[in-house]
């Protein structure tokens, strides 16, 4: 509620109301059923502490008197005020303002419970005539009685009643105590759920009406069992009214979703209507190398990965790589440039989680390491597939396995929405040394850089970017994840693919 009563000169569209001095034309405002006001007594003295006295065409004129968001109370609201202080019989001295400052004595029961600091500014009849300063305050509702009565409160300075049963002639003019407007809320809707994958979705809001106060923020809210608000997940999506665009990611395949759009003002938050979706299955395509293992792939944008590294022990023609456990051999195989392989920390339980290590020369060795048609990516297909996934920034948290049952913690930013699903397999480096498991996925690419160095890719635990442009030497070993070459011929190793 206003704790103060209404003074304004304007309705909320900006035009003036009419302030009428004269008793005749107050009269013939009436009459008509002109809206109008007028200072207390004709006296701008009283403006600021009694505020304006209004007629009640002023009331209910459909430019609103209150301001945006905020209304001139009808007859149940202030049935409800009365209730909660315990009744008209009391009502009156706990909304009164305490004290004979601006109340004739003895302002009987007047203790201002809840500030409301009800004036006596008295009234103004359809004559013109004002009676009652400084010994009743009257209040108009916007409650019609009849076609020439409205509903009406007041209070007076001998009695702690908060009268309702009182009707006034709308030509009248009391004071008027505005509430806001519970109503006049952030009207917003949410978008439809389109472009449904297994990972990700789009939707958004539109927002037609602040409900008198600026949206500071807005977007969309969901979790997996209903009425989401913006403790779960969200989306933010800027300010301001209007139509706006959400891109929900790191969703769960074959999952159903609850979603609403959301928008937030100094006021609070308000919903729009909630909608459900279901997320697309998994559906992987298949790769198998010479040696029967059999591999996971995902398409992503244009181009189709393995999304597991690679455990081969042979090259595409049959012939062995040479399985490289101790450190002396692995640095004399890297010193001469021959091609080798490795288990992840030499331990054999490492392999369905990690793959195989290999050296840069194995990597480029003309018996090929991949499958048939397929092959090591190139440094540009990499950067590429970062670009696809928005950047260096956060191309690495997209192709990052979620959660820390490999990753050590905090594996910032691992979404996992492209269900490449890249561990931590760490390296090793050309003394046979091992580093990094838990904390850093290395990826070898074709692309030599010197006679002794190669480019890699890598993404660590405590960062969502790409890491790329780096050229360790040829003789460190890393996992290798296989790209589907599309420069001609047909796989006939691979299942059709789901598009990410």
């Amino acid at each position: 509620w206003m704790a103060e009563n209404l003074r304004t000169a304007h309705f909320s569209n900006g035009d003036a109301i009419d302030y009428i001095a004269d008793n005749s034309d107050w009269s013939s405002y009436g009459q008509v059923g002109l809206p109008a006001y007028c200072s207390v007594g004709n006296n701008a003295y009283y403006d600021s502490e009694y505020g304006m006295l209004y007629n009640w065409y002023a009331v209910k004129d459909s430019r609103k008197l209150c301001p945006d968001g905020w209304k001139v109370p009808n007859h149940d609201e202030w049935e409800t005020l009365t209730a909660f202080l315990g009744g008209e019989a009391v009502a009156g001295g706990k909304l009164k303002e305490a004290g004979t400052a601006h109340w004739a004595e003895p302002n009987v029961g007047a203790v201002n419970t809840i500030y409301f600091s009800a004036l006596p500014a008295g009234y103004r009849y359809g004559d013109g005539f004002f009676y009652g300063l400084t010994n009743r305050a009257s209040f108009w509702t916007s409650s019609i009685w009849n076609t020439e009565l409205a509903r009406m409160r007041l209070i007076d300075n001998d009695s702690i009643c908060f009268r309702s049963n009182y009707v006034g002639n709308k030509a009248n003019a009391y004071s008027v105590r505005c509430i806001k407007d519970e109503s006049a809320s952030i009207q917003i809707s949410t978008n439809a759920v389109t472009s449904i994958t297994a990972s990700s979705a789009q939707s958004g809001g539109n927002i037609s009406s602040d409900g008198g106060s600026i949206v500071i923020a807005r977007g969309v809210c969901w979790n997996s069992y209903g009425a989401p608000t913006t403790a779960d997940y969200l989306t933010e999506d800027g300010s301001g009214t209007g139509e706006f665009t959400s891109a929900l990611t790191g969703l769960q395949p074959n999952t159903t979703y609850y979603l609403r759009a959301y928008a937030s003002n100094a006021d609070g938050t308000t919903y729009g209507n909630e909608l459900s979706f279901t997320t697309l299955a998994v559906q992987f395509g298949s790769l198998s190398d010479i040696d029967g293992n059999n591999y996971k792939t995902v398409v992503i944008g244009d181009r189709t990965w393995m999304a597991e590294n690679l455990k081969t022990t042979r090259f595409v023609n049959g012939d062995n790589i040479p399985d490289i456990s101790n450190d002396a051999d692995w640095s004399n195989y890297s010193a001469q440039a021959l091609p080798a392989t490795c288990l992840v920390g030499n331990s054999p339980y490492n392999l369905d989680v990690y793959g195989k290590f290999y050296n840069w020369y194995a990597v480029n060795d003309s018996r090929q390491l991949c499958p048939e048609g397929w092959k090591v990516p190139s440094n540009d297909e990499w950067i590429s597939l970062m670009n696809y996934l928005g950047g260096e920034d956060l191309a690495g948290g997209r192709l990052k396995e979620a959660g820390t049952d490999h990753w050590a913690e905090p594996n910032t930013g691992a979404t996992n929405d492209t269900y490449f699903s890249a561990r931590p397999a760490g390296d090793r480096q050309d003394n046979g040394s091992f580093y990094s498991i838990t904390y850093r996925a290395y990826f070898w690419t074709c692309d030599e850089y010197s006679l002794t160095e190669a480019y890699m890719v890598f993404m660590d635990n405590e960062s969502s970017r790409f890491l790329h442009h780096y050229v360790p030497n040829k003789g460190f070993g890393m996992a290798v994840r296989c790209i589907k070459d599309d420069s001609g011929g047909e796989d006939l190793d691979t299942q059709d693919e789901h598009l990410w």
